[in-house]
């Protein structure tokens, strides 16, 4: 029992002996002790999420994974060496990461280190993606290797990892299945969508030899890539394709291929995400490109069928970044070639607000909002030399987190 509450208690068993009535004295003895359990669970703050980040520096004591305070404080290094993106599990209590091309799994304060996979081929520019289970437990990652000729074409594998059964391989394109796009992985576990000889499919993680086409091929496509994201309910999937005449197309569809909405913008922009989702999964917002090799920032609302743009002028903006609450999207603004900005964008009100402008540096890259929408961890600096940032969603706030010299930050992420 707290003090506050001890003291409450205490108080109400004095009012017992006073001319109260006993239906009275104990009326105001259980509305007393409510209030005591209120004011005790507020007086108990929540953890701050921690900040996990890759770093890689020429200096090799100082390249590894570390996680850090919202605050600044408490700086760790979890795991030394040449570390990719890391990925939390859906519980914030592990974190998966690729270490010269193996997977492994760490607890979150660094305790618990395993090694999940490691590939025994050789590989040249090997790529993979980690993607948890809602269960905390079972990893699955799409792994692709280069081919050594030109004549190679390479491979791609997904792999399922677990932690009570051996590391095994899911699936691997048919012979006569060229990938023409991503793998892209449903927020809820369950599919992997890619395009493959210019169709859409579809495939079932727990039944992937049944995998079939959900759309016919696409004859009108010019590039032989397109981008797939699925919606983060897992209802619908995007697909941009690249038209000849230099223009893209976005589609719509539901899991089953049947067409909800289809829109073509003019110009190509290979920006990476060219297209994210609406935390509701009720609109996209996504790059078209621009003479002068500008682009604009437009949404488009699938209930209504309707495209607006949020940028007043076309410029140079990259890293689309939607708020968890859904209502404001940041990116990055090259506003010249000496300075980057962080902007936001109001969705209700349409106001953009620069979150850095006393902040003069040259690039500003992976923004990532925190869970709650209120702040936004960002990299910035020069190439070759950046380094860790926050500011509130309103601008204020702004202040450095990390001060490493020659080094890069890369894949900062909040904990769930």
């Amino acid at each position: 029992m707290s003090k506050i509450t001890a003291e409450i208690v205490q108080n109400s068993r004095s009012l017992q002996k006073t001319v109260f009535s006993p239906r009275t004295a104990k009326f105001l003895f259980i509305v007393l002790l409510a209030f005591a359990i209120v004011l005790t669970s507020l007086s108990v703050q929540a953890a701050p999420k921690a900040i996990v980040y890759s770093n890689l520096s020429f200096n090799p004591n100082q390249s590894g994974l570390f996680s850090i305070q919202p605050t600044g404080r408490d700086r760790r290094k979890l795991v030394p060496g040449a570390i990719g993106a890391a990925v939390w599990s859906p519980n914030g209590q592990r974190i998966a990461f690729t270490l010269n091309d193996d997977v492994y799994v760490v607890n979150s304060n660094g305790s618990n280190l395993k090694k999940r996979f490691t590939e025994e081929s050789a590989c040249r520019a090997s790529s993979t993606e980690l993607h948890w289970f809602s269960d905390n437990q079972r990893l699955v990652f799409p792994r692709s290797c280069d081919g050594f000729t030109n004549e190679d074409p390479g491979t791609v594998s997904i792999f399922l990892s677990s932690d009570k059964v051996p590391t095994s391989q899911l699936w691997s394109p048919k012979p006569d299945q060229e990938l023409n796009s991503n793998l892209a992985f449903s927020p809820n576990g369950q599919a992997v969508s890619y395009v493959a000889n210019r169709s859409l499919y579809r495939m079932t993680l727990n039944n992937p030899g049944a995998t079939q086409p959900i759309t016919p091929a696409d004859s009108e496509a010019g590039y032989q890539f397109s981008l797939v994201s699925w919606s983060p309910d897992s209802t619908k999937i995007a697909r941009i394709d690249y038209l000849k005449g230099r223009n893209q197309r976005i589609s719509i569809v539901q899991p089953d291929g049947k067409l909800l909405a289809q829109w073509t913008s003019p110009g190509i922009n290979w920006a990476t995400p060219n297209l994210i989702w609406s935390p509701n999964s009720e609109q996209v917002a996504y790059y078209q490109s621009e003479p002068k090799s500008l682009s604009s920032i437009y949404l488009f609302d699938l209930k209504t069928k309707t495209q607006k743009a949020l940028t007043r002028e076309p410029a140079y903006y990259t890293n689309l970044k939607w708020s968890p609450d859904g209502r404001q999207i940041a990116f990055t603004y090259q506003v010249d070639s000496a300075r980057t900005a962080l902007y936001t964008i109001d969705l209700a009100s349409s106001i953009l607000k620069d979150l850095t402008p006393n902040l003069k540096t040259e690039e500003i890259d992976a923004p990532a909002w925190s869970p709650d929408s209120r702040q936004i961890i960002f990299v910035s600096g020069k190439i070759g030399e950046n380094n860790l940032y926050i500011v509130n969603r309103n601008g204020s706030g702004l202040r450095q987190l990390t001060y490493d010299r020659e080094s890069s930050i890369y894949y900062p992420t909040w904990q769930p």
